[in-house]
């Protein structure tokens, strides 16, 4: 905790081909051990790959495998008495 003021929160730097912030978090989180270039270098080859089999722009599919994955509805744990479960908000 800083002693001077609270620290803003950065927002995420948009990638250097598709200039969008979602694929460059995506990079990060694949990223290990601070091996930026070679991350890009497999997300980028791996984009390049499944467009030119599918014969569609690579941001494309990275849009559409993102839409597959984010859940349609959103999930909530809600305790009852000593029970705990799932329930859809």
């Amino acid at each position: 905790m800083p002693r001077k003021g609270h620290i803003k929160k950065r927002a995420p730097e948009p990638d250097i081909r598709f200039n969008n912030p979602a694929a460059s978090r995506f990079i990060s989180s694949l990223m290990k051990g601070g091996k930026r270039s070679l991350a890009e270098r497999i997300f980028y080859g791996a984009l390049d790959d499944a467009a030119e089999k599918l014969g569609v722009e690579p941001f494309e599919v990275f849009d559409k495998a993102m839409q597959n994955v984010t859940p349609l509805i959103e999930v909530r744990t809600v305790i009852n008495q000593m029970d705990r479960y799932l329930c859809s908000c």
